[in-house]
C-alpha cells in the first residue's frame, strides 16, 4: 500500500468518496467548498486508489 497527501482529489479518486455516499446515504452527495481548503489522504494498492479521506489543519 501507498499513501499520498494532495490539495485536490483526482477523477478516479472522487469516484472512492461517491461510492461511499451511495452506500451510506443512498444518494449521490456533491463536494461542497470545504473540499478546496482540505488536504486528501489518498491510499493506493498498484497505483489504484482504494481509500480516501479529507482532513484540515488550523491555521
Amino acid at each position: 500500500m501507498e499513501f499520498k497527501i494532495s490539495r485536490e482529489l483526482l477523477a478516479d479518486e472522487k469516484l472512492i468518496r461517491e461510492e461511499v455516499f451511495m452506500a451510506e446515504q443512498g444518494f449521490k452527495n456533491e463536494f461542497d467548498e470545504t473540499d478546496g481548503k482540505a488536504f486528501h489522504l489518498v491510499m493506493y494498492d498498484n497505483n489504484i486508489p482504494v481509500g480516501c479521506c479529507r482532513f484540515f489543519l488550523r491555521g
